[in-house]
């Protein structure tokens, strides 16, 4: 077998991943990493990725979202408008009580509380010091304008990322349009949060699972596998109820403004699901996610905390007898970077 974990996109929402990666940790008595080959993460779930894969246990991983959760989603002080611009911004707040004036003008959240959680985690570590599995990490590079992956030196001739600094991609990946200022890794360089394109990287993981099998051939070293031996276990961060509930004109930026990444975040996910059960198939691909409220919890929202812990220990409760059958039967062989 090769065994991908895939971890959604979602802000706070992934400490329900973390806690039902917890719970399996708990019942199993050993890293949830000695069971997958590989692990790509979106944003959120690209900070559980790494953190795995540098050998922490999921427990530390929820207690990450406990504790720093609601420091990191921290409202910054109010910004001080221009003052040639707040008749304009108090006309728009009249007419539109709603709007949020600072968003105007910048994210809602500093990097900072974030940057220092990480760091606490991570320290100076790099990708490829994670050496428990394969990570796979999706973003954007804003400066030339095209998708990327990082990646652990799991390949032949992989050098761009091998010495990146874990803190710096995860900020990367995470760098949530809106939510958090866009992350500058090397100067001159600017990343955005890869849920922009994969929010679900379950097509990602399998992608390089296929290219895996394709160039590494080291005797003994590196997994020999056919297709069909590739398992999958996704775990997304809440289905969002997003059916239009628009007003009753037409829906321009005010309506779709404030939800927009949510929303195409979310229908990212479900297409991404739809396309790995299609190619590979229930018997080997398994999804694990919870239907939110009517009104979803944004990415920000901490005041879901308890509920997301809960719901991902009872999934695990749920899932544990079917995943002992498929992903938890036997250990991976150890995982040699190049």
């Amino acid at each position: 077998m090769f065994r991908i974990l895939s971890l959604d996109g979602g802000g706070i929402r992934g400490a329900f991943a973390a806690a039902f990666l917890a719970r399996l940790e708990k019942e199993l008595d050993v890293p949830i990493t000695s069971y997958f080959d590989l692990i790509t993460g979106t944003s959120t779930g690209g900070i559980i990725a790494l953190a795995l894969g540098l050998g922490e246990p999921a427990s530390r991983i929820t207690e990450f979202y406990e504790k720093r959760g609601p420091r990191i989603f921290t409202r910054r002080p109010p910004y001080a408008i221009p003052k040639w611009q707040r008749a304009c911004v108090g006309f728009a707040k009249r007419k539109f009580p709603g709007l949020d004036a600072d968003s105007l003008y910048r994210s809602k959240y500093d990097s900072k509380e974030l940057r220092d959680a990480l760091t606490e985690v991570f320290e100076n570590k790099t990708l490829e010091d994670a050496v428990s599995s394969r990570i796979v990490i999706p973003a954007v590079d804003l400066v030339s304008g095209q998708t990327i992956t990082f990646k652990t030196p799991h390949q032949p001739d992989f050098i761009r990322d091998r010495h990146l600094r874990a803190v710096d991609v995860a900020l990367a990946a995470t760098a949530a349009p809106t939510f958090f200022p866009n992350a500058v890794i090397a100067p001159g360089s600017c990343y955005s949060d890869g849920g922009l394109w994969a929010n679900n990287p379950s097509i990602v993981g399998y992608v390089e699972a296929m290219k895996i099998r394709a160039v590494c051939r080291r005797p003994e070293l590196d997994p020999v596998f056919t297709a069909e031996d590739v398992l999958m276990l996704s775990i997304g961060t809440g289905e969002p109820q997003y059916y239009a509930k628009p007003g009753p004109t037409d829906d321009g930026l005010l309506w779709w403004g404030g939800q927009l990444f949510d929303v195409a975040g979310g229908a990212q996910s479900q297409g991404a699901h739809f396309q790995a059960e299609y190619l590979m198939g229930r018997d080997r691909y398994t999804r694990v996610d919870f239907k939110m409220p009517e009104h979803p919890w944004r990415l920000d929202d901490v005041s879901a905390l308890p509920q997301l812990l809960h719901y991902g220990n009872q999934k695990a409760v749920d899932y544990y007898s079917k995943l002992r059958q498929t992903f938890l039967t036997i250990t991976k062989p150890v995982y040699r970077p190049f």
